[in-house]
């Protein structure tokens, strides 16, 4: 497949209490030998994504020992690479330092890269998806960014505080608000570009 896959840390609201004080969140033990970010990952790879970036925030050691060069996730040495990547806490504020700015701080490694497309995914996400699927509707589309999301018809009691799309009739976004509870269903942002 023709696309970077970029794998974003969490963000300050992703939490599981006593676990994160010890190590990130998509390091975090799942049904015994798989880490949280193992799906995202092997979504991506399984799409046929070869080269992959992961971003890290902190406490990182717990990640790069499970993670490894990414042989164990069919990641092909000759044509692609696991790169984790890492944000700088020269920053003076936690504010600033989110994924865009990590994106930008490690930009010559994007650039660096020879496909023409980019997946970004959160590391914090339990889905299964073809991510190959989802850039063949793109490039079909013609659109400059595909956003991915899912229906539910429980956002009054779920997912809040977690962002939702208002979209017209042709399925373009027209604005990113968050879930406050307020209707009963909504487009829910699965975050991935």
């Amino acid at each position: 497949m023709k696309a970077l896959g970029i794998i974003s840390f969490e963000d300050s609201s992703v939490n599981i209490e006593g676990l994160g004080d010890f190590r990130p969140v998509p390091a975090t033990a799942f049904m015994g030998r798989y880490r949280i970010i193992d799906f995202i990952l092997s979504n991506m790879t399984n799409s046929g994504i070869d080269s992959v970036q992961v971003y890290c925030k902190e406490k990182p050691r717990n990640l790069i020992e499970h993670l490894g060069d990414g042989r164990h996730y069919n990641i092909n040495s000759k044509r692609g690479k696991l790169r984790i990547l890492f944000g700088e806490k020269t920053f003076s504020s936690p504010v600033y330092n989110h994924d865009i700015a990590n994106y930008i701080l490690n930009m010559q490694y994007i650039e660096k890269d020879k496909n023409p497309y980019v997946v970004i995914a959160p590391s914090y996400f339990i889905y299964d998806i073809d991510f190959s699927e989802v850039l063949d509707a793109h490039i079909e589309s013609g659109a400059d960014i595909t956003a991915l999301y899912t229906n539910t018809s429980d956002a009054k009691t779920a997912f809040h505080e977690c962002d939702t799309f208002t979209m017209d009739k042709d399925k373009r976004v027209l604005s990113i608000d968050k879930n406050r509870g307020k209707y009963k269903t909504r487009s829910v942002s699965l975050e991935a570009y």
